[in-house]
């Protein structure tokens, strides 16, 4: 699932892209104040996936005074522009992408949904990788799992949309303090709910099953569920759940 995954959305459109400048992309509150802080988002796909499906969400991070920032595929050092104390996001395929900027030491903040270990399609070698990814200079990190990314069932048959040895989990992450870790698992929603309404319902009625009584207003509730729970690890470097929707931690 996840492979075709990639194939299909590598044949969507790529719509031109205003530019900053050629590493960066940038999208700003309104009001934005020195209490602003910032998110490098990291798109599906490796990063190459166009931000207008992420847009809802953005906008809604935006209305939470954060800046984000989309970078090229390759910007290792588009960083040196930005301030200190950022956060880095990724989604899905993203994740790995992600987690090299990660590296930073500008960086203090990781927060990765449904995050995918894709090493093995960049390695070099026949080694195996390694098995933890050391990222001492972050503080906070939280990792946010859609329940029906990895559900699988006989009757009737289905495969999970990430299977459970491509799930990039917790343990294989190593941080500043172990301790400010939080793990969320979203009870109802899917690994596309993500997206802007239109683009979750055509992955939702193709190859990754999102939530089942879905309307626009619901996922637009659950973006802004997950720009408040960003928000809350990025502004105040608090990692717990808001409650408002039916969501539970994992145990």
């Amino acid at each position: 699932s996840l492979l075709f995954f990639n194939g299909v959305l590598s044949f969507l459109p790529q719509f031109p892209k205003v530019l900053d400048n050629k590493k960066l992309q940038t999208f700003e509150p309104f009001y934005e104040d020195e209490e602003s802080k910032t998110v490098v988002l990291h798109t599906a796909v490796f990063n190459k996936m166009p931000n207008y499906i992420y847009s809802d969400l953005i906008n809604k991070l935006n209305d939470e005074n954060i800046k984000v920032v989309i970078p090229s595929v390759s910007s290792k050092k588009s960083l040196k522009s930005l301030d200190d104390n950022l956060t880095v996001l990724g989604h899905s395929s993203g994740s790995i992408t992600a987690l090299e900027l990660a590296k930073n030491k500008k960086v203090k903040n990781l927060v990765l949904i449904d995050p995918i270990d894709n090493r093995f399609i960049n390695s070099e070698d026949d080694e195996d990788e390694e098995e933890y990814i050391n990222l001492e200079n972050i503080e906070n990190a939280l990792f946010i799992y859609t329940k029906k990314s990895y559900d699988w069932s006989l009757f009737p048959f289905s495969l999970p949309f990430i299977p459970d040895n491509l799930s990039l989990k917790p343990k294989n992450i190593k941080i500043s303090n172990e301790d400010n870790k939080c793990v969320i698992d979203v009870k109802r929603y899917g690994h596309c709910d993500i997206l802007d309404y239109p683009w979750g319902k055509i992955m939702h009625h193709s190859i990754s099953e999102g939530l089942e009584n879905r309307d626009e207003q619901k996922i637009e509730e659950y973006h802004d569920w997950l720009a408040t729970i960003v928000a809350g690890c990025v502004i105040n470097g608090t990692l717990s759940e808001d409650n408002r929707i039916d969501y539970s931690n994992r145990e």
